[in-house]
């Protein structure tokens, strides 16, 4: 499996309903993800909806689908919430937003995109095998993690 993102599409407000698509009026704004990709990577990067909201002037929030609010920051400096797991679940350089000097971004826009990471979830199954004896010692059981994982940089 491999992590990427999904193409990140800009509109006026928030309707607090999860889609992969805009709804309603987009912003004449658009994060810049072609110079300036989301960077993410096999350690850090979840399988989540993402929504980043402008409150006014530089200041941001974070919102995952799956774990709620993340993060308030501004974007003068990359935009990196890192993972307790380890690592980031994905990396956004700052110029990304566009000049600071110069804010376009109107108050309660958003921005939407998607990631799907590689980490998958852990199956653990038991098999015990039948016999007419009596068990002479402990029982025990072994793990085995297998797995084939690439990173996109």
């Amino acid at each position: 499996m491999q992590v990427y993102a999904t193409k990140p599409f800009s509109q006026e407000t928030w309707d607090h309903v999860w889609r992969d698509e805009p709804v309603g009026n987009e912003v004449l704004v658009k994060l810049d993800t072609k110079n300036y990709p989301i960077v993410l990577t096999d350690k850090g990067t979840v399988t989540d909806e993402w929504l980043i909201v402008f409150r006014g002037g530089l200041q941001i929030d974070l919102y995952s689908r799956a774990m709620g609010h993340i993060m308030t920051a501004d974007w003068l400096q990359d935009l990196h919430p890192e993972n307790p797991a380890g690592g980031h679940y994905f990396w956004l350089d700052k110029r990304a937003f566009g000049p600071t000097d110069n804010p376009r971004w109107p108050a309660g826009s958003c921005v939407r995109f998607n990631t799907n990471g590689a980490l998958l979830m852990p199956w653990i199954i038991r098999s015990v095998q039948p016999h007419t004896g009596k068990q002479l010692g402990r029982d025990g059981a072994a793990l085995c993690l297998r797995g084939n994982t690439s990173e996109l940089v």
